[in-house]
């Protein structure tokens, strides 16, 4: 009897390692197809302290063998200022301007609007604000970086970012969506003055930002919020996350809305017309001060409906109304078909293939009697 129990122990024992093994496989399996499943981009390793002529400080990523992508800062004193340097086959093909800590980029690839060809991606921080931390990001695409030749990127900005935070594929879509964020306050979110993170909607489209109809997600900024970006900002900081900013946004304390909070109250038609030319104004910022900074502001000249022409700045500076005193101001973009305002770091270019042409409606909203009111321009793509 004794040696019919162990023989059965031993038959146990062994299905049930059998059976361990066949469930360690399933397991590892699954968590593989998972993250292909979720991993949107193709992150590369973080860059490295390289030597390079003609340059003071450069890191470096290595794509591939042929590709390779600097941040650098240049010998000569007149252009101490960061560069991407985008070589090719251990040539310099493009520079890009770029800012804050040479070692502070990432670099990833993906298949963003799923058309078979490859985008090049880097994602650079910039500068992180004093106070709140606000964490700001430009990023640059390329589409078939290796192959084509070069032309600048699209390029545009966002408060927060993360490699699958940002770039994210989600099951029914195409592609990968671009959630791009930033902060903004709003007294009428929750009938109440509070500080949002604000999450919107666009894909990779022929170059562009090309806007998505989803709802946009927005979370007030409270202590259990505070508490979660805490644990972004380790030290050494961590500045390229894996899953925030769409993580703070999916673990039931963000939620969303389809009406953009940025702009409420009556609205009131300025100007109906057309965009006719686009200049780059240079000023000084002290013209009695020959050394003073040099500055330039973008004016918009636009043909109204009514026939009379009208030039147009992007501002609410004091200053700015002095520099131009026969130029009429608005504080933000819109995009009119979809109702959306452009957030400050993605730019008109980033979305319309041609300004020139496209229609424009500026619209004033006067949310409380006693403030200035809020100035928009509209812009419909010409056909």
């Amino acid at each position: 009897m004794p040696a019919l129990h162990c023989y059965y122990c031993m038959r146990y024992k062994i299905y049930s390692v059998l059976f361990s093994t066949v469930l360690l496989f399933f397991a590892i399996n699954s968590i593989a197809q998972t993250k292909g499943q979720t991993s949107a981009v193709t992150k590369f390793k973080a860059p490295t302290l390289t030597k390079i002529k003609g340059f003071n400080e450069a890191h470096c990523i290595a794509v591939n063998k042929n590709l390779r992508i600097c941040k650098a800062i240049a010998e000569n004193e007149r252009d101490f200022a960061e560069d991407f340097l985008i070589e090719r086959g251990g040539k310099i093909i493009g520079r890009q301007p770029a800012n804050g800590s040479t070692a502070n980029f990432a670099v990833l690839q993906s298949d963003l609007d799923a058309d078979g060809s490859i985008e090049t991606i880097i994602v650079s921080h910039e500068t992180t604000s004093n106070g709140l931390g606000v964490r700001y990001y430009a990023i640059n695409i390329w589409s078939e970086l290796e192959k084509k030749e070069y032309q600048a990127p699209l390029t545009f900005s966002v408060e927060e970012y993360g490699n699958d935070g940002t770039f994210i594929r989600q099951p029914g879509t195409t592609g990968v969506l671009i959630f791009a964020t930033n902060w903004i306050s709003s007294d009428t979110l929750d009938k109440k003055s509070g500080t949002y993170l604000l999450g919107r909607w666009f894909r990779y489209d022929k170059g562009k930002l090309a806007p998505v109809n989803k709802p946009m997600l927005v979370r007030r900024l409270l202590s259990s919020f505070e508490n979660e970006r805490g644990k972004v900002f380790s030290d050494p900081p961590n500045y390229f996350t894996w899953t925030s900013p769409y993580s703070w946004f999916t673990n039931g304390k963000g939620r969303e809305i389809t009406a953009d909070p940025e702009i409420n109250g009556k609205a009131t038609v300025a100007v109906n017309g057309t965009i006719v030319a686009i200049k780059e104004v240079k000023y000084k910022q002290d013209p009695a001060d020959a050394d003073s900074t040099e500055k330039s502001q973008t004016i918009y000249e636009i043909k109204a409906d009514s026939g009379e022409h009208l030039t147009y700045l992007k501002s609410d500076e004091d200053e700015i109304k002095i520099k131009f005193p026969q130029a009429h101001q608005f504080m933000r973009f819109g995009l009119q078909a979809q109702k959306m305002i452009l957030p400050d770091g993605i730019t008109p270019e980033a979305v319309l293939h041609n300004l020139i042409g496209a229609n424009v409606q500026i619209v004033s909203y006067q949310s409380e009697p006693e403030l200035n009111p809020i100035f928009v321009m509209w812009l419909t793509p010409a056909k």
